[in-house]
């Protein structure tokens, strides 16, 4: 499971120039709402918490776009950043990436002592990690 933890739609839009981006960032690109071994998805954890020696967590599934799918989010939601060069209109989005959180539903899952999750972790200079639920 992949979860992510960035910013909303609108903390996007107004973000601070100096962010970096790391690349494994900008290589992220979430699947929808497919679950499964083949799936892929990043979310924002709502709620992590232990309960009867059982590891749960509670995600908010989110798409997680870059370049051009980000881009065309954006537009679609009147976010995007607008610029006219030479009489074109171009289209960004801040730091080549858009998050989508269109579902306000929540999904609560079980987790085994050693699974996995991969973190973003914004408290200073964006930086990826993993965590064991024992080790969170």
């Amino acid at each position: 499971m992949v979860v992510a933890a960035c910013r909303s739609e609108q903390e996007t839009s107004v973000a601070e120039a100096r962010d970096n981006v790391p690349a494994a960032v900008k290589g992220e690109m979430s699947t929808t709402e497919t679950v499964g071994a083949t799936g892929r998805n990043h979310g924002y954890i709502r709620r992590f918490y232990q309960q009867k020696g059982q590891y749960y967590v509670t995600v908010d599934y989110i798409q997680f776009l870059n370049g051009a799918d980000a881009v065309a989010a954006a537009q679609r939601k009147g976010d995007a950043q607008v610029d006219v060069q030479n009489g074109d209109t171009i289209y960004s989005v801040f730091n080549d990436y858009y998050i989508v959180n269109d579902s306000p539903r929540q999904r609560t899952f079980r987790l085994a002592d050693q699974a996995v999750l991969t973190l973003w972790n914004k408290t200073g200079e964006l930086r990826q990690y993993n965590a064991t639920p024992p080790k969170w």
